[in-house]
């Protein structure tokens, strides 16, 4: 693995009154170009968690640092959080608005900011709506509108928490893309939360958080193969594992570990050739 972007060491945190940490010794490293998701529960500590990444809650204990540095300690565009409620993170009453306040904190001219407002919108899926007002946007576009805001901060990390959790299918599915191939291009180390279980094969290694302990990270197939790690997160596998897991049971191993519906006829023609 490359030197991590985002490395994350024995943090934990205990809100008074609790009688266990919420979160307890949470190790993770991202690295450059990595997308990880992080699965877990209602109630887990997965939105506090990406708060505490973001530095805007403070740890009992442990360190978050980006690039070697403690992340409270670096410049405000290094690492962008995008919260659960994408409406909360806009600030602008227009599509270019809201783009180009992100761009004048960062110091762009302003006769330079129209054409990086079209570039940004461009990679997001959205050209054109520069001057569309916010009011009229679905919401696959305002995601996508928030996704273009925190990539003009130019990050080294993002850290999105559920972001496609009132999406459809197919609009979860574009937003998945762009944020994999954005951080292959620019290098970005992603944190992506998701209860969404089959999105995980966008990702390249997952964690688990369960009873305030983050599972290594590892592929997403011996994640969501892992019945016993899904079941003490109380999580279900997808529709595709269980049907896979239901054909070994009944003597039909398929062998492959395949994450998407669309894999499973290859890997039973592998399986029965």
């Amino acid at each position: 693995m490359l030197t991590p972007a985002l490395s994350v060491r024995g943090l934990s945190l205990q809100y008074p009154g609790m009688e266990d940490p919420l979160l307890a010794g949470v190790d993770l490293d991202v690295a450059p170009g990595e997308v990880v998701g992080l699965l877990g529960a209602n109630g887990s500590g997965k939105s506090t968690l990406c708060e505490a990444l973001a530095g805007l809650v403070e740890p009992a204990s442990g360190e978050v640092l980006l690039g070697g540095a403690w992340v409270a300690d670096c410049q405000w565009h290094a690492l962008q959080y995008v919260p659960q409620d994408v409406d909360a993170a806009i600030v602008a009453p227009t599509v270019y608005d809201d783009i180009a306040f992100t761009l004048e904190n960062r110091g762009v001219l302003p006769a330079d900011r129209p054409a990086r407002v079209d570039e940004l919108l461009t990679t997001v899926g959205l050209p054109g709506f520069a001057r569309r007002e916010v009011i009229y946007l679905s919401g696959g576009e305002r995601q996508r509108l928030v996704l273009a805001s925190a990539l003009a901060a130019g990050p080294r990390c993002l850290v999105l928490d559920e972001v496609t959790a009132h999406l459809d299918a197919p609009s979860a599915e574009s937003v998945l893309q762009i944020v994999r191939d954005v951080a292959r291009r620019d290098g970005i180390a992603v944190v992506m939360v998701t209860q969404r279980l089959d999105e995980c094969r966008w990702f390249d290694r997952v964690s688990v958080l369960a009873g305030g302990t983050l599972s290594a990270p590892r592929t997403p197939a011996s994640v969501l193969y892992d019945t016993p790690l899904l079941e003490r997160a109380y999580l279900s596998p997808p529709l595709v594992v269980r049907l896979v897991q239901e054909l070994d049971a009944r003597g039909v191993p398929v062998g492959d570990a395949p994450l998407a519906a669309t894999d499973l006829p290859a890997a039973l023609g592998r399986c029965s050739a």
